[in-house]
């Protein structure tokens, strides 16, 4: 349209720190007037969540906008949800030392693909011992755990 290509364009737009998206004109404080009536409708919402009902309203700011509105109106609620996000929670169990306990597991995700993947972690220091993607045949796992033997150890359990 202009004789200068696409990827041109948006290298100079990029170059110039400029956008080409049409966001809404508004200032941060309406904006956090608005994410505080979304927060009141729904304590629980997270980024996209107001993110997506700023849009519903008509509202189109960029994500860190919407973070730093967020941070601003519902801090406490941030940081417990990050709290409580993300944590596994393991079974607890007494394992003396190395080589006294191994976990071993396998994943069928890839079976359509013919493969299997089969691991052995080490209960104490949780290494892995062996990890292989094969078939799905009883003797191709119990080589693999062979092999980890032969290397590290048997196990006493």
């Amino acid at each position: 349209m202009l004789g200068v290509s696409r990827r041109t364009l948006f290298r100079r737009l990029k170059e110039f720190d400029l956008s080409a998206r049409r966001y809404s004109a508004i200032d941060d404080d309406e904006l956090d007037n608005v994410v505080r009536q979304i927060k009141d409708e729904m304590p629980t919402a997270g980024y996209r969540m107001v993110k997506g009902r700023l849009r519903s309203n008509g509202i189109n700011v960029q994500w860190r906008r919407v973070a730093a509105s967020l941070h601003r109106v519902d801090s406490v609620g941030i940081l417990s949800r990050l709290a409580g996000l993300g944590c596994i929670i393991r079974r607890t169990y007494s394992v003396r030392g190395p080589l006294s306990l191994w976990q071993v597991d396998t994943n069928h995700k890839l079976i359509r693909y013919n493969i299997v993947l089969f691991g052995a972690v080490d209960g104490y220091s949780r290494k892995v011992m062996c990890l292989s993607a094969t078939n799905n045949l009883a003797s191709t796992a119990f080589s693999a755990f062979k092999k980890a033997t032969e290397r590290h150890g048997i196990p006493s359990r």
